[in-house]
């Protein structure tokens, strides 16, 4: 549960979880004065947040940390809008990226749109006015995250510290993250492979009985 004086020193950090909506049963001002617009007011009182970042969006340039602490401090004592960052440590397995970095003052941000959303999937439409990343705020797990561009598999990049990007060039794209485990395709191949020997064991073993009767 959080108080207006503690939703306001944790906004920002909420922000950037995306987290747009808030449920309140005070009177409005208690929550307007932490900087939530009033959507709904009734026996249980709906704020939106409207610095709350999308849940994908591009942007043409990226910023650098040395320690989640830094990152941290560009969330909560930057300019509140989206933005995107790669540790030190992995810029140096994606050398590519060394050309997005930049100042971030005047950083282009493009939320995404027509979202698709399944159980372990996220796709959506986005357009590039240039090169750069597209972020999409669901964590990154090495091995499990996997995405396409426009149909076409592409490296997932740990962005934001706990996220995942990929780098776009210029134009409409769709863009789609999924989860699957590493070796997914051979799992489901030795299933398949598993459910053949029992149906083939059981066919068998029915014949033998009516052979024995």
């Amino acid at each position: 549960i959080l108080t207006p004086e503690s939703l306001t020193r944790a906004r920002r950090f909420l922000d950037f979880l995306n987290v747009r909506y808030y449920f309140d049963d005070q009177k409005p001002s208690s929550s307007t004065d932490a900087g939530l617009k009033l959507d709904y007011a009734a026996d249980l009182n709906v704020y939106e947040s409207p610095g709350a970042w999308p849940r994908a969006f591009f942007a043409d340039r990226i910023s650098v940390y040395e320690t989640p602490a830094q990152f941290m401090s560009s969330i909560t004592r930057g300019d509140g809008r989206p933005f995107a960052a790669i540790q030190t440590s992995d810029l140096s397995q994606n050398p590519s990226l060394a050309a997005l970095i930049s100042d971030q003052t005047d950083r282009t941000v493009v939320p995404a749109n027509n979202y698709q959303l399944r159980e372990n999937r996220t796709s959506f439409e986005i357009r590039a006015p240039r090169a750069g990343v597209v972020a999409l705020q669901e964590t990154w797990w090495k091995g499990y995250s996997h995405a396409e561009v426009d149909g076409h598999a592409v490296e997932v990049i740990r962005m934001n510290h706990t996220f995942q990007g990929v780098i776009v060039a210029a134009g409409l794209h769709r863009v789609s993250f999924n989860y699957a485990p590493p070796r997914w395709a051979l799992t489901l191949k030795l299933s398949a492979f598993g459910l053949v020997l029992l149906l083939g064991s059981s066919l068998i073993a029915w014949r033998l009985t009516r052979s024995a009767a």
